[in-house]
């Protein structure tokens, strides 16, 4: 298991449950449905959260949107 945070922030965005495939060969998948960023650049830290360690992180995969962004922008 391991637990996702954004931007230097320590706070949990989200838990991924990553499935045991078996070997070196076989490859799965975990999503993340939606989180918040902000707009522009975001760093995404990936940590494991078990005495067993995280998974081979080989590949992550961005859909858009892969964020929902909020505008912190106002308007007078």
């Amino acid at each position: 298991r391991c637990e996702v945070t954004l931007n230097g922030d320590n706070t949990v965005v989200a838990t991924l449950q990553f499935p045991v495939t078996g070997n070196w060969t076989t490859y799965d998948y975990s999503t993340i449905v939606e989180t918040q960023c902000t707009a522009g650049s975001n760093s995404i830290k990936v940590k494991a959260s078990t005495s067993d360690g995280g998974p081979n992180l080989d590949v992550l995969e961005f859909s858009s949107p892969v964020c929902a962004t909020t505008d912190t922008s106002t308007s007078n």
